[in-house]
């Protein structure tokens, strides 16, 4: 890892660059605070991971691209507040994963060049996606799967494939308005 915070503790990363490391970029498990205005790239594999139970993480203004998986990984119940990113330019998954009972709220980032996802979520994640800009993307722009339960709202999506969903509760509740621009569409099927 570039940097790997798994005590007790807050942490305040500004204006740093953390590139090519073989694992994660910057791994948080039970620290919280601001990252803002860093540029995350290639690395091995996520450029930012944000792990269970942490309210109090905010990843602002930064810029993340060519990271191995996905370029943030929000996983367990963590809440991270995650604004105005440039998100891009994945190798090889999603822009954000968010996963388990992750709850970050999404707003205002603008996403382009995944080969999958630019938001993917399953296993009971329950983000709030407002105000991105989504563009230029592969399989889907917002991919929503398993019991995920976003509530997504004034998006725009240009050029990307499809805003898909797919969920096996009956449960699941989505709230969906924005835009959609160029050969997007929305489609919707589940199991």
């Amino acid at each position: 890892h570039g940097v790997s915070v798994r005590c007790d503790s807050t942490l305040t990363m500004q204006f740093c660059r953390v590139f090519q490391n073989a694992m994660v970029g910057v791994l948080i498990a039970n620290s919280e605070g601001p990252i803002e205005k860093c540029q995350v790239h290639e690395n091995g594999f996520s450029g930012i991971q944000v792990n269970a139970g942490l309210q109090d993480v905010r990843l602002i203004e930064n810029t993340l691209y060519g990271n191995g998986t996905e370029q943030m990984c929000i996983a367990g119940s963590a809440a991270p507040l995650i604004e105005g990113n440039r998100i891009h330019d994945g190798k090889e998954a999603c822009g954000i994963s968010c996963i388990g009972f992750a709850k970050p709220v999404i707003k205002g980032n603008e996403m382009w060049g995944h080969p999958d996802a630019h938001i993917y979520m399953r296993e009971n994640a329950s983000p709030m996606i407002q105000g991105n800009t989504i563009r230029d993307g592969g399989a889907s722009g917002i991919f929503i799967c398993d019991e995920a339960r976003p509530t997504v709202e004034g998006n725009v999506q240009r050029r990307s494939a499809v805003w898909a969903a797919q969920n096996r509760s009956s449960r699941a509740t989505l709230s969906m308005m924005g835009e959609l621009r160029g050969f997007s569409a929305l489609k919707m099927y589940g199991a």
